[in-house]
């Protein structure tokens, strides 16, 4: 779980292992809403997967051990093209129309649920992977034109593993041999028939079957109920 903040200037996490990248140091203290302080020992990039699962890098988070709280200071994404949303107990994450986390008022306090994506390889490959089939099991190609265009949030390029899906809806049918057609030249020399049924109604003879006759020739057809 994450506190969502409009009210803090920075990320906070005390869990080292939640970091896709990370220095280490001194850099300084973090002062707390109690007046007391938790020093900073570094300083990283984390990836989570939100609720909505999507992928949202928060950047330059403050790794402060004595903290017991997982923060996210939502007006830093301001400048990434991000909206932030608070009102009747909600909180919305979007950018465009894309949304991209939520989160509700508990005990005065916002929170959202969130996956820590640990290695950002994996974590492109699943945003890669979850924008293929929210455009409809899109191909490669037509990804990566849309990533270069910066209109998939997240996504710069991609590389897909197989996609059943995306394979059968690529498949053809395969045609079927053709033989040019050899019409009979005389009447009734060849005769074409059918049975259907049972039928689910009776007809109106009480028939739940009807048999049909048709000449190769002339391709008059006869139908007669059973």
């Amino acid at each position: 779980m994450w506190i969502v903040n409009n009210g803090a200037i920075l990320h906070v996490t005390p869990r080292k292992e939640f970091f896709t990248s990370y220095t280490s140091g001194d850099f300084g203290v973090l002062k707390m809403g109690n007046d007391g302080v938790s020093k900073v020992i570094g300083v990283g990039d984390v990836c989570l997967q939100t609720n909505m699962g999507t992928h949202l890098l928060l950047k330059r988070v403050k790794h402060a051990p004595d903290v017991h709280f997982n923060l996210i200071f939502v007006h830093i994404h301001d400048d990434g093209g991000y909206d932030n949303h608070f009102g009747s107990g909600k909180w919305k994450l979007t950018k465009g129309n894309l949304v991209v986390a939520r989160g509700e008022k508990n005990s005065k306090l916002y929170w959202t649920k969130a996956l820590v994506a640990k290695d950002s390889v994996n974590a492109m490959y699943m945003e890669a992977s979850l924008w293929h089939r929210r455009l409809g099991h899109i191909s490669e190609k037509g990804l990566n034109c849309l990533a270069k265009k910066n209109v998939l949030l997240g996504l710069k390029s991609a590389e897909l593993e197989k996609c059943s899906h995306f394979m059968a809806g690529k498949q053809t049918r395969v045609s079927f041999k053709k033989h040019l057609s050899s019409r009979k030249s005389k009447l009734l020399e060849l005769v074409h028939s059918d049975v259907c049924g049972p039928l689910k109604v009776k007809s109106f003879s009480v028939a739940l079957y009807f048999v049909t006759f048709i000449d190769d020739c002339s391709k008059k057809l006869w139908v007669y109920a059973l």
